[in-house]
């Protein structure tokens, strides 16, 4: 048994055992490595997702406004007025109208700044 001791301590010199260090060290980095790959894949796919659904929304809010505008310029329109008008009574007043657009356009300033920032955070 002394002399099976003996060989083991012989075959593990510091020499062989530096080299395991640096290949589990190897190994550990590599494993690091992966595992840092997979977390910004994920984080890629979730931004893609986000400024998609930031997309969308905007969009759609879009085209709310639009259509509250078209229905406002149409309202003094004789047909529509016929339709739309006396059957709706659709009618903004002005300050209404230009706090419409305002807001409109701060909010999808605010929601594009706002994805564009978590998107492309500064470093």
């Amino acid at each position: 048994m002394a002399d099976d001791l003996s060989k083991i301590r012989e075959e593990f010199t510091p020499e062989t055992q530096d080299n395991f260090t640096k290949l589990e060290e190897q190994r550990l980095n590599l494993a690091f490595l992966k595992s840092q790959l997979g977390r910004f894949e994920q984080e890629t796919e979730q931004k893609k997702t986000y400024a998609k659904l930031a997309f969308r929304l905007v969009c759609g809010w879009l085209s709310i406004v639009l259509l509250i505008l078209i229905a406002q310029g149409f309202s003094g329109c004789c047909l529509w007025s016929l339709w739309a008008g006396y059957v709706w009574g659709f009618h903004l007043d002005d300050r209404v109208l230009m706090a419409l657009i305002g807001s409109t356009t701060a909010n999808i300033f605010g929601v594009l700044y706002i994805v564009m920032k978590y998107l492309f955070p500064s470093k």
